[in-house]
């Protein structure tokens, strides 16, 4: 019987990559992290995972929103909600301040989840209760700036 412990359908089989992650990126009006490959399910890539995310400043601009997009991701190992779920708890924690001008997606992380499977297991564990979640960056950038 095969392990089934990722979200999404079963993983190609490879070997972990030598490039990052998640590639951080200071946008306009919001945090960005982007992951840069489709599996992230080898426990190497899961700890890069892990330490990408404890590394990027959150408190030097708490009041912008931060999102994490998940778009090109097909296969997900279930620990990385972990990581995810701790980040958000970073993240409420530098943004304890409210400040002038900001969205009520400040304090929250955003999730962009465009493989189907990966998003129906967000909701069914109810991380779309903690998480703000998109299926693509547009969605996202739609509910950031409503017109």
């Amino acid at each position: 019987m095969e392990r089934t412990d990722y979200l999404g359908s079963a993983p190609r089989k490879a070997v972990s990559s030598q490039m990052p992650v998640l590639t951080y990126e200071l946008r306009d009006r919001y945090h960005s992290l982007t992951a840069n490959q489709i599996d992230i399910v080898f426990p190497k890539d899961q700890e890069f995972f892990e330490e990408e995310l404890q590394r990027h400043p959150i408190s030097e601009f708490p009041h912008l929103p931060y999102c994490v997009d998940l778009s090109r991701v097909q296969h997900l190992a279930a620990p990385v909600l972990g990581s995810l779920i701790a980040l958000n708890k970073r993240i409420q924690r530098a943004a304890e301040q409210p400040r002038q001008g900001t969205t009520d997606l400040c304090g929250k992380l955003s999730v962009i989840i465009s493989e189907p499977e990966i998003f129906e297991v967000f909701v069914i564990i109810k991380l779309n209760q903690l998480f703000s979640l998109h299926v693509s960056r547009e969605d996202y950038e739609v509910r950031l700036n409503p017109r």
